[in-house]
């Protein structure tokens, strides 16, 4: 098998523009509903000012849900390019948030994950409670950095479990370089204001995944055929 992260290379590098696209989709997708979302909330805001600590959770969860869509809908254009067939992108945004669908239990725990970094976020960004906003960011940092974990394992095809870093353990039997990037890149919503960054980049951890798990799949079919023929 050709180095697996060195693979993913290739890969992201012929269909560079396919997921330059996709996110750059996702990305008007949360102007836009964030826009609107906003300006709900301004108004409740100016009427009751504490409850912008719990619409902060709604933002969030919002903002979570769509991330995993984008994670899902990138997931079948990386399968695409390594099929090199045509990329559907309305075809590829609309499984994606099927897949959201079809996988509930997933979904909700995303959802919750961001419901709860949006309380911490909100707690402190409000004057009252002498929250510290970094260290507000920081933790809500960790909840997305769980959440798109979970969505990588979850959403991109084959499911691994919730608990990630199994499969990102797993990963790192293959390739040391594939599981590192794959850390590395789940890790950077820690670091706040540069989640855009992790937006582009998702692609490589979703490609990594996707190739893993093919070559498993192939070289599980050799076994069992061996074991049917007796060779």
């Amino acid at each position: 098998m050709v180095e697996l992260f060195d693979n993913a290379i290739e890969y992201i590098q012929k269909g560079v523009l396919a997921f330059l696209l996709i996110f750059v989709i996702f990305f008007a997708i949360n102007l836009i509903v964030g826009g609107i979302v906003n300006v709900i909330g301004s108004i409740i805001a100016n009427v009751i000012p504490i409850i912008v600590i719990l619409f902060s959770g709604i933002v969030t969860a919002i903002a979570l849900f769509l991330m995993a869509a984008y994670i899902a809908a990138t997931s079948e254009i990386a399968k695409k390019v390594i099929e090199n067939k045509t990329v559907d992108y309305i075809n590829a945004i609309v499984k994606g948030f099927d897949i959201l669908m079809k996988n509930l239990d997933v979904t909700v725990i995303i959802l919750i994950l961001g419901f709860v970094a949006g309380i911490v976020s909100g707690v402190g960004s409000y004057r009252y409670t002498g929250f510290s906003l970094f260290g507000g960011l920081f933790i809500q940092g960790l909840f997305y950095a769980i959440a798109v974990g979970i969505a990588l394992s979850e959403l991109t095809g084959k499911r691994h479990g919730i608990n990630f870093i199994t499969l990102f353990n797993k990963i790192n039997l293959t390739s040391p370089n594939a599981a590192i990037t794959l850390y590395i890149i789940t890790l950077m919503s820690v670091i706040p204001l540069i989640g855009f960054l992790q937006g582009i980049l998702i692609s490589l951890p979703i490609m990594i995944i996707i190739l893993y798990d093919k070559h498993h799949s192939e070289k599980k079919g050799v076994e069992e055929s061996k074991k049917r023929t007796g060779k």
